[in-house]
């Protein structure tokens, strides 16, 4: 129910127009008072009686006009006639729930949340089972929901949280992602006037050790981070999915994340054991078998590319490393593939101690 006295706002303009001309002569005059056009692009009319509703307008002998500009500037003409709106005229920003997974990732979770509460409504980490004090910082924090379950792999655990967001709209971040005031101006803007998309891709700037690198794969990284909850789900199990937005609605960001990729090469080997197991995993079950070819050229092939035609030498030594990097990892892929499908076990080829006795 409105208060008394109160004026619906959310009714067509041209009915409140209506009911305007109905009411007592002076409140019609206070409602209806000049600023048409000039209210609403935030300025206030020059001269009139107490410097702010303009006696010209008020004194002026032909018809009343602007009815429509009148009511839609009304805040100002509501005040004078001490009328309080209930609602107001244009709709309210859709709200954004910003998604966290993490594990054991309480070395960058203060500086991550942190950077979140620029643009997010809601805090929402997703822990798979950390056993290094985060949980009890969350908790301690106050301003962040946590939600837990096991971990499978990236895109089960993600396709897990999505849909436990609170509002409509996800950005979705690593704990080791940071979101740039540009890129949070960006998607609160965006959400004020209303997203035309239902996805958007963001460019990422990865570092290497702190160091930004600009060049090679990695200077080229972007990832669709950014959209409607309904739509967007992550399309198998890899770390290096993406997510599928069903009608295909896709837009691009021009802020930027800031990605600290790795801070020493042995956090990196462990992560490269990880990811070339699946990768390696994918293949096998879609009925990939293993290339000599492959596995001499790929690495090469791959350094190559991000050295010279993805012009790596520009980031020097950085650059340099994370080229070495991009064709080691591809090596390893092909040598995974290899390993699940040619290997042999230990088991297959020495007895074990169990069965040497039986024997």
């Amino acid at each position: 129910m409105m208060a008394p006295g109160a004026t619906d706002l959310n009714r067509f303009p041209s009915q409140i127009a209506h009911s305007a001309r109905h009411r007592e002569p002076a409140t019609q005059e206070r409602l209806l008072a000049p600023a048409g056009k000039d209210a609403l692009r935030g300025r206030q009319p020059e001269g009139g009686r107490d410097s702010r509703y303009g006696a010209r307008f008020l004194s002026h002998p032909g018809p009343r006009r602007d009815w429509e500009f009148a009511v839609l500037a009304a805040r100002e003409r509501l005040e004078l006639a001490e009328i309080r709106p209930v609602a107001t005229l244009w709709p309210m920003s859709a709200k954004l729930t910003v998604l966290i997974p993490a594990k054991n990732e309480l070395a960058n979770l203060p500086a991550c949340l942190d950077a979140a509460r620029q643009v997010a409504d809601e805090l929402l980490v997703a822990d798979s089972g950390s056993t290094d004090g985060s949980l009890e910082y969350l908790r301690g924090r106050g301003d962040c929901r946590v939600i837990e379950r096991e971990y499978r792999t990236s895109g089960d655990f993600k396709n897990w949280a999505i849909p436990q967001a609170a509002h409509e709209w996800v950005l979705l971040v690593d704990a080791d992602e940071r979101i740039t005031s540009e890129l949070a101006a960006e998607v609160r803007e965006l959400l004020s006037r209303g997203p035309e998309r239902d996805g958007y891709w963001v460019a990422r700037t990865n570092h290497l050790m702190g160091r930004p690198v600009r060049h090679t794969c990695w200077g080229r990284d972007r990832v669709l981070r950014f959209f409607r909850r309904d739509l967007g789900r992550y399309d198998g199990p890899s770390d290096h999915g993406e997510v599928e937005i069903s009608t295909g609605r896709v837009g691009a960001l021009a802020g930027r994340l800031d990605h600290y990729t790795l801070w020493s090469w042995g956090d990196w080997l462990r992560k490269l054991d990880r990811y070339s197991l699946v990768q390696a995993e994918q293949w096998l079950a879609a009925g990939r078998k293993p290339s000599y070819r492959r596995l001499l050229l790929q690495p090469p092939l791959r350094f190559l590319r991000d050295y010279v035609l993805h012009r790596g030498f520009l980031d020097g030594a950085v650059g340099l490393q994370v080229a070495w990097s991009s064709a080691f990892y591809s090596f390893m892929k092909q040598a995974r593939l290899w390993e699940l499908h040619s290997g042999k076990k230990q088991s297959e080829l020495e007895p074990s101690r169990e069965s040497r006795r039986a024997a």
